[in-house]
């Protein structure tokens, strides 16, 4: 959570420095993410597993990997990610192994809580490096890049905003296993980097327009 936090409160400052927020806006929004933070951690189920968290990370040689609790799994599939990585780092191992590729590394490394939950990385970034190696990581940081050059570039809170909400989507889940997922943000995507900005400079052009008629 720390590390999410860090990273809203980052954009926020490159927004406000690229002068796409004003500043009672930029007060605003570090209220209401400083405050959700908190109250998340004061409701019981967060906090246990933020506990966990901080309990798997300091004490990951110590790892029980047969509790199917959902940090200790996300922790084995991250694990067996990088496992996998280390061995096909630069084309992957393709969309259609990836399943079974974790599936070994769980039965080899003994992940049986992992193995029996069939649990995905839960990362984007990682799935897209597992999937097509380096090249497939760097293009999907360049989308990224992109989205938000667009967003800084035309001033648009909205795109920023709609980048930085997908930023952290994809922190926390592979969402393009999904067609749903994959539809989706590439619709939004194409409308955000192709038609938003026109389209706002249309829609002020015809109020000129009806004005002066």
């Amino acid at each position: 959570m720390f590390i999410y936090l860090l990273i809203i409160l980052l954009v926020l400052a490159i927004s406000y420095y690229k002068k796409i927020i004003k500043t009672y806006a930029l007060a605003t929004l570090l209220i209401f993410v400083i405050g959700l933070s908190l109250s998340m951690l004061a409701i019981p189920r967060v906090k246990t597993r933020f506990t966990n968290l901080i309990e798997l990370v300091v004490n990951r040689d110590k790892v029980d990997y047969t509790q199917q609790e959902s940090s200790t799994m996300r922790f084995s599939a991250m694990k067996s990610s990088v496992e996998i990585i280390k061995e096909n780092w630069l084309i992957g191992v393709g969309p259609g192994d990836v399943v079974d590729e974790l599936e070994l590394s769980y039965e080899r490394n003994n992940f049986r809580a992992a193995e029996c939950k069939h649990t995905n990385p839960h990362n984007q970034f990682l799935r897209s490096f597992l999937m097509s190696g380096i090249f497939g990581l760097i293009s999907f940081i360049l989308i990224f890049y992109i989205l938000f050059r667009n967003g800084i570039k035309k001033k648009s809170v909205l795109a920023f905003l709609w980048s930085f909400i997908m930023l952290i989507i994809f922190l926390v889940d592979d969402m393009f296993i999904f067609r749903d997922g994959v539809v989706y943000f590439a619709f939004f995507t194409s409308y955000f980097i192709f038609i938003h900005p026109k389209s706002k400079a249309f829609i002020e052009k015809n109020n000129t327009i009806s004005s002066q008629t």
